[in-house]
């Protein structure tokens, strides 16, 4: 079994390749794709689409996201747990560019941001470390797809922001890394 957290709508996920190798592709994300639904109707039986909290927070978040204080929000996602992954141990769990995202979206959206500009940024952090930790539990074989910086960069080339993400988590170099054009111009 393969699970792949945060499959979005696959673009970065060979799930041919997947189905092919393993007996059962789980594609988790927050929300299903269209394209997630297309291949688990492709491989029957063989690739499962499914809808999974990776965070463990979200629901817990909404519930009272106009009342939590920011330390309560940053307490929340530190310490959540989503439970066993969809579908049981997988032999090959790959979390795919959401750590950069665990706790920033909900965050922004939540009242207590509205007075504290770096309660985003703490959450990010909070969610991070608490995947990290999830993911390092899990047996068989684990990746980790993440950005390690985010660059705005003017048409002309020059580099107008700089954004490293990780430096604080711990994280070792990685085996391999690209330059990744997410919204080119």
């Amino acid at each position: 079994r393969v699970l792949v957290i945060g499959a979005g709508a696959c673009f970065d996920v060979p799930v041919a390749e997947l189905a092919r190798t393993f007996s059962e592709v789980i594609l988790a994300d927050v929300a299903v794709s269209s394209v997630a639904r297309q291949w688990q109707r492709r491989f029957p039986g063989r690739v499962r689409a499914v809808v999974w909290d990776a965070t463990g927070a979200l629901a817990a978040l909404a519930d009272r996201r106009k009342t939590a204080t920011a330390a309560e929000v940053v307490s929340l996602l530190a310490g959540s747990d989503p439970g066993d992954p969809p579908g049981g141990e997988a032999d090959l769990v790959v979390s795919a560019n959401g750590l950069s995202q665990f706790g920033l979206i909900p965050a922004g959206r939540l009242s207590a941001a509205d007075s504290d500009e770096e309660l985003p940024a703490r959450c990010l952090h909070a969610a991070a470390q608490r995947h990290l930790a999830w993911l390092a539990a899990r047996p068989g074989v684990k990746v980790l797809l993440t950005d390690l910086a985010r660059l705005d960069i003017a048409p002309d080339g020059r580099e107008l922001a700089r954004r490293t993400i990780f430096e604080t988590l711990g994280l070792r170099p990685p085996d391999q890394h690209w330059l990744w054009d997410l919204a080119p111009i």
